[in-house]
Parts: C-alpha cells; structure tokens; sequence
C-alpha cells in the first residue's frame, strides 16, 4: 500500500477510533450484538454517504477550503452561521474532553512516580507538546499518529485475542429487538472522521483517487473494530452487569474492572488504560488538526508566522481556559455531540450538494461526483432531519 495513502487511513482512524470504543458495548447493550451490528452498519453506510458528499463539494472550491467556504459558497451567509456555531461547539467541547482526558492521564503517570504538580499545569503541558506538533502541520501530525496508530492496533489485537476465549455465545443473541436514540447518537459521534477530509484534500494534493480509497477504507476499518469489540465485550459480561454501568460515573474503568476479574487477569487493567490513552491522543490530534484548519479558513488566515501562531491561540486556548474555569459546561456539551455531527457531516454536506448541484451548477466542471442521486440525497437528508428532530424532542421532553 502506498505509505501515504496509508498515513491518512490512520489519520482517519485516529479521529474516528477514540476512548468511546470502550464505551460502545455498554451503550448498546440494551440493544444486544444483533441490533447493535446493524445499527453500526446503518450508521456507517449514512456517515460514509455523508463524507463523500463533503468530499464532492470541497472540491468545487480551492485546496484549503474548509466547511466555511463550502457553506457560504452553496447555502450562503445563514449556511455559514449555522456552521459556524455547530462546528465551534462540537470541536470546542471534544477538545475539552481530550485535554481533560490526556491532563488526568499525565497527572496520573506523574503522581505514580511520586512527582504531582497541579492539574491546570498538566493540561497546559499537553496543549504546548501536542499543540506543538499540530502547529508543525499535517506531515508532522501523520508521522507522530503512524506510531501511535500501530500501537494501538497491536494492543486491541491482544485485547480481542485474550478475551475471544472466554466468551459465551448464547449471550449474543440477548436484548431486545428496540433501537434507542441515545445509541444511535453515540454510534454517529464513533463516526464522527469525515472532520478531517479538508485537511487530508490537502495533505494528498486533492489526489480524487486516494482520497476516496482513504475514506472507504479508513471508514469500513473502525466499524470491523466497533463489531469485534461489541462481539467480545457483549459475549463475555452478562447484559444485566453492562446495563449496570450504563449508569455509573466511571464506565470506561468499571468495564475495564469486569473485564480483568471475568477473565482472572489483572494486567488487562493496565494494557486497557495504554489503549485508552494513546486513542485520546489520537483523536486530540486530529480534532486539533480539523479545528485549525477550519479556523484557517473561516478566518481566512495562512497557517503561517504570525498569523498561523494566531490559528494556534484561536485552536487551543479557549478550551483550555474552559477546563481550567468551568471544566463542566463544555463537557455537558458532549451529550449534544451526536446531533451536531449529524448537521455538519451528514445534513450540511447534503443541502450543500443539493443547492450546489441542481441550483448553482457548481457540479459542472467537478472533478469528482458522489455517486449519489435525487432520492438518495433526499433520503440523506430526511434521514439526518429526522433524527435531529427526534433528538431534539426528547431532550426537550426531559425538561418537563
């Protein structure tokens, strides 16, 4: 395989692969392995869709172009406000959630070898080295990901191999045939990649063929992973202990608790909080990488000199004074994620190729056209609409 074409499959499976997937088979495990596969492979067909959509309509514009300059271009200056808000928000409360996450990691690390230091100075550490290497760019970005990707593959290898023997397979055919909206929603959020396409347009040289290769593989990888580890997690812990830790506090280290005493193993507890860091480093990185080029863009500034240390500032220092003043608000945030992904990778792209295409002409001298007609791009959209709707009218009904 071409090493460059390779080096963005890891670069979508770094954003894509992050500490949810630990999260998964407790929030499907209402649904059970049956429902929760074909929720994962409607997801994945709806997001996919939806990237190559984003794909088609970056393309009609310059190399740089990021969702700013394709909304405005298509669905004008309310398309461009609705963009704006929804991506700034999302992004904003994900890179919360990652420096949150990578502070606590080192913190930890740290204090294991008797040397604590305050938590805002950990969390200013992560922002300065890893902001460091989102500053030098997507070349620098990709090399440093390429080791941690492999890491990460090899230990969810090991997870999925120690725990496959121990697991029961009538327990796979438990829960009920009901799909809950939430698990929808954190299914989308686990397919949330396609933020990253702008910087990869740009990083193969708007290359059409290894950019479509990049998406269908680095995208068809993460759900073969979400499958397995669903499949093992589901077919080793009764579904009455994973719906116990739908409500805890700590479900990602309760799970990993269950896992080591089922299984007698206390050293999966360690290798699973490797895991678990080097995927919020992973997706630190590629949200950090989309969120500076998306500023770039929207502000129309190079990422360069002054003006790129400016996109750094813009990039990470609201939310790292947000974790240091209200660490609570944004993170709330996170709740909200899955409909925010849903309006900027799977409705947004849509109504852009739509008024793009069939209003504007902009598909005329296109270098690549999704293979997506009328019915299916309205399907896209009814679908995306539909589900923002819902969501909206069941959080609205929490209120009562």
């Amino acid at each position: 395989m071409n090493t460059k074409l390779f080096g963005g499959i890891l670069l979508i499976l770094g954003t894509c692969i992050g500490a949810g997937l630990l999260a998964l088979p407790i929030a499907t495990a209402s649904e059970g392995f049956i429902s929760s596969v074909i929720i994962l492979v409607a997801v994945w067909l709806a997001m996919t869709l939806g990237a190559f959509l984003l794909l088609e309509v970056n393309l009609w514009l310059p190399e740089n172009s990021n969702l700013i300059s394709m909304s405005r271009a298509t669905l004008g200056k309310k398309g461009a406000a609705i963009t704006w808000f929804s991506y700034l928000l999302l992004l904003y409360a994900l890179m919360c959630a990652y420096i949150a996450t990578n502070s606590d990691i080192l913190g930890g690390l740290l204090s294991d070898i008797h040397f604590a230091i305050p938590s805002w100075l950990t969390a200013v550490i992560i922002v300065v080295v890893f902001g460091y290497i989102v500053f030098r760019g997507i070349y620098s970005v990709d090399i440093v990901n390429r080791g941690l990707m492999t890491s990460k593959i090899i230990i969810f290898a090991i997870l999925i191999i120690v725990i496959a023997p121990h697991i029961s397979l009538p327990r796979l055919h438990t829960g009920v045939a009901k799909i809950h909206l939430s698990t929808i929603m954190v299914v989308i959020t686990s397919f949330g990649y396609a933020i990253i396409l702008p910087s990869l347009r740009t990083y193969y040289k708007s290359d059409v063929k290894m950019l479509r290769r990049a998406i269908l593989i680095g995208s068809l990888i993460p759900l073969v992973f979400y499958i397995l580890w669903i499949a093992v997690i589901h077919g080793l812990l009764p579904i009455d202990r994973l719906l116990n830790l739908l409500t805890s506090k700590h479900a990602t280290s309760d799970l990993t608790r269950a896992i080591s005493s089922t299984i007698n193993k206390t050293w999966i507890t360690t290798i699973t909080n490797i895991f678990v860091s080097i995927c919020a480093v992973t997706s630190f990185l590629g949200v950090s990488l989309a969120l500076s080029d998306f500023l770039s863009d929207g502000l129309n500034l190079p990422k360069k000199g002054y003006q790129g240390l400016l996109i750094f500032i813009a990039t990470f220092i609201p939310p790292l004074i947000i974790i240091m003043l209200a660490p609570g608000v944004f993170i709330q945030a996170l709740a909200y994620a899955g409909i925010f992904c849903i309006i900027i990778l799977m409705l947004l792209p849509a109504m852009m190729v739509w008024r793009g295409r069939y209003r504007l002409n902009l598909g005329k001298a296109a270098t690549y056209t999704a293979r997506i007609n009328k019915p299916a791009l309205l399907a896209v959209i009814v679908f995306g609409s539909i589900l923002i709707g819902w969501s909206l009218g069941m959080n609205i009904l929490k209120l009562f």
